[in-house]
């Protein structure tokens, strides 16, 4: 479910966006739209798979390096 307050698992509407759009150029006061794409929400949730793909691509090129080079630190030391 695509909820504003989680971070990372929804999009703004690109549907909504562009019927926006036209309504901000005419300075229109009630910029609710109705969109058959997100059901009104203005968020497209996305697939967990893809989620979890940036997920583990972040972790092994932030995380995983500098968790390995920290248990290298003890064993130079025992040595």
């Amino acid at each position: 479910m695509p909820d504003v307050s989680l971070h990372g698992n929804g999009e703004d509407c690109p549907a909504c966006a562009l019927r926006r759009e036209g309504l901000r150029e005419v300075k229109a006061m009630k910029q609710a739209v109705s969109c058959n794409f997100c059901g009104g929400t203005g968020r497209v949730g996305r697939a967990v798979r893809e989620i979890i793909r940036e997920a583990v691509e972040w972790a092994a090129e932030n995380y995983w390096p500098e968790r390995e080079a920290r248990w290298q630190q003890p064993n130079k030391e025992a040595k």
